[in-house]
């Protein structure tokens, strides 16, 4: 086992999984058959944890072909034991407790599931501070009706699942708002945060936060946006913030330490918190967010469950989305029609508790072409559907990018990014950002023909060669994005600037301010790479005009339907897809 742990993990990353097996075994202090299962399993665990789950469901191993490690490595399946040789064997061990027992490195629940203890704990604690902030009620109907009336128009015969979700966040102290792109979630937190104000008086403090930099700008922006098309009194929306931090800054982060400032000990001075983009955080983070929430604060979460998954271990948002959207106790939908105006029927068989928090809105508002149709198609895994969409000709907002002699930089795409880098590069810093969004090439992975290193240097090498890049490595129209946080500076992972020469034409890289761009020379940057495409994991929290999406030659686990369409709901004029209708019909079926 040990040889074998050795071949699947060689170098890199993998080798922490190995020298964690190596540890457990250690410290459990048996040989032979039961420590090389209890190696297996802690492998398993702690390689799962990198894929982004929490735990290890023996059941779905057990018994079967194990293949661990990248591509590269060189170590052949090996068969798992069967489920009960391996239960036991663990619940022997003195590293392993159950989910009531002493703190142990492992926990064993009774169904099969191992967890690194840590995890579980995470998963424990913040499991218990949802469900006590899901119990919490406050507000009467009636009073919670007379702000929506005044928010809201006046209630039709079918459910205006905005209006519903306010009254819910004015109800409870934990509210969770689902949808798509376009279906109105920032504005109806608009209408909740002015009604809340008249509520809880205007001393409220109110906090807006999302995952990343770019996250939290777009944030401030729709927040903007949203209050703009209002006809509110002006004293009453100025109230609402549009200042959003991410959610590090939020904490206050501790140089060298992945403990925050903020904690359950020194909470944080809000009393009501707006998270965006929730479905990209992960379920360390989001149990230390909500450790540092205030118990009466109420905490209002906003995304789209079927977009990527966080980076790291845990999907929170999507499991609180399957407690069941929409569906409400008969006490609870009692409330909503007496609060909202409208019939709300209760669901049969009543739902778990956290399934009163949770609104999923129906109705996209902002673009019913094309683009709609396709991600509903892709989130349905309907891989007819959306061929059949990319194959009409007439659906000029969505389709196949051909690609000249099998290739996708062809003279037409050349032409297409010269005008958009010409766009960008001869207009002022902040035309030049804001225009730097009307295009983005969005890749599956970082490294191969088709990886977002490999497509970088070719654009760059075709700007080149149409004489539209000159100099070095920094250049007037260069794209950047930071990769590392450098909180002295205010730059964070995700950030997206552009290289312009200022007023004494010094090249500077200027990245989005609360009220102008920022300059910053680039040698005081942090680690940062060229942009013109990104993988789609990066683009979260993004929207861009148009997206031309390259897919791999080959099938992909992580080319599947939640990438397909978070790719294709970044666009808010135009997606083109290059790649083979074969897989794409795959990524639609393929969930995770």
């Amino acid at each position: 086992m040990r040889d074998w742990l050795k071949s699947c993990f060689p170098s890199g990353r993998g080798v922490f999984h190995r020298r964690f097996a190596e540890l457990i075994a250690e410290l459990d202090g048996r040989t032979g058959f039961a420590a090389d299962q209890l190696r297996l399993a802690a492998a398993l665990a702690s390689y799962r944890l990198e894929q982004g789950e929490v735990c290890l469901p023996l059941a779905e191993v057990a018994g079967r072909s194990v293949a661990l490690g990248s591509a590269e490595a060189e170590a052949p399946p090996m068969e798992a034991p069967a489920l009960e040789d391996w239960l036991a064997a663990l619940r022997g061990s003195p590293v392993v407790s159950g989910p009531d027992g002493e703190e142990r490195p492992l926990v064993l629940t009774e169904d099969g599931r191992l967890y690194l203890r840590r995890y579980w704990n995470y998963q424990q604690r913040l499991l218990a501070a949802l469900r006590a902030r899901a119990e919490a009620t406050g507000a009467a109907p009636e009073a919670v009706r007379a702000q929506l009336d005044r928010v809201f128009e006046p209630p039709g015969e079918e459910i205006d699942w905005q209006r519903l979700a306010a009254a819910l966040a004015l109800q409870r102290r934990l509210s969770i708002i689902t949808g798509g792109a376009g279906t109105g979630k920032t504005t109806t937190v608009v209408k909740i945060l002015t009604a809340l104000r008249q509520l809880d008086g205007p001393a409220v403090r109110i906090a807006l936060a999302a995952p990343t930099g770019k996250a939290a700008a777009r944030l401030s922006e729709a927040i903007r946006s949203a209050k703009a098309r209002m006809t509110l009194p002006a004293e009453e929306l100025d109230g609402v913030p549009e200042a959003a931090s991410t959610i590090h800054r939020l904490l206050g982060v501790r140089r060298h330490s992945p403990a925050f400032r903020h904690n359950a000990e020194h909470p944080l001075p809000v009393d009501c918190l707006v998270l965006d983009e929730a479905s990209m955080v992960d379920l360390a983070l989001m149990c230390k967010l909500v450790d540092a929430l205030p118990p009466h604060a109420r905490l209002i979460l906003l995304g789209d469950p079927h977009q990527l998954a966080a980076v790291e271990a845990g999907s929170v948002l999507d499991e609180l989305a399957g407690q069941g959207a929409n569906r409400f106790s008969a006490e609870c939908a009692q409330w909503l029609s007496a609060a909202t105006g409208m019939a709300v029927p209760a669901a049969e068989p009543a739902a778990a508790v956290l399934a009163d928090t949770v609104v999923e809105l129906q109705v996209t508002h902002r673009n019913t072409g094309n683009i709609v149709r396709l991600a509903e198609a892709v989130k349905r895994g309907d891989a007819a559907q959306a061929l059949a969409i990319l194959d009409d000709p007439a659906a000029a907002d969505a389709g196949w990018h051909p690609g000249g002699d099998g290739q996708w930089l062809d003279a037409g795409m050349q032409r297409e990014i010269r005008a958009w880098f010409d766009s960008y590069r001869q207009a002022a810093p902040a035309e030049a950002l804001a225009r730097l969004d009307d295009f983005r090439v969005l890749c599956a992975h970082r490294e191969g023909a088709a990886g977002v290193g490999a497509v970088n240097a070719l654009i760059e090498r075709s700007l080149r060669r149409a004489g539209a890049i000159a100099g070095g490595d920094w250049y007037p129209g260069r794209p950047v994005m930071v990769t590392r946080n450098d909180y002295a500076l205010g730059l964070y992972n995700g950030d997206v600037g552009v290289c312009l020469p200022d007023a004494a034409g010094t090249l500077r890289v200027w990245f989005p301010g609360s009220q102008e761009p920022r300059a910053f020379a680039p040698g005081r940057l942090p680690e940062h790479e060229t942009v013109y495409a990104m993988t789609v994991h990066k683009t979260q929290g993004s929207e861009f005009g148009r997206i031309l999406l390259l897919l791999p030659e080959r099938e992909s686990p992580i080319v599947n339907r939640a990438l397909l369409y978070t790719a294709v709901t970044r666009a808010r004029t135009a997606v083109r897809i290059f790649g083979s209708p074969r897989l794409l019909t795959a990524a639609c079926r393929l969930v995770r």
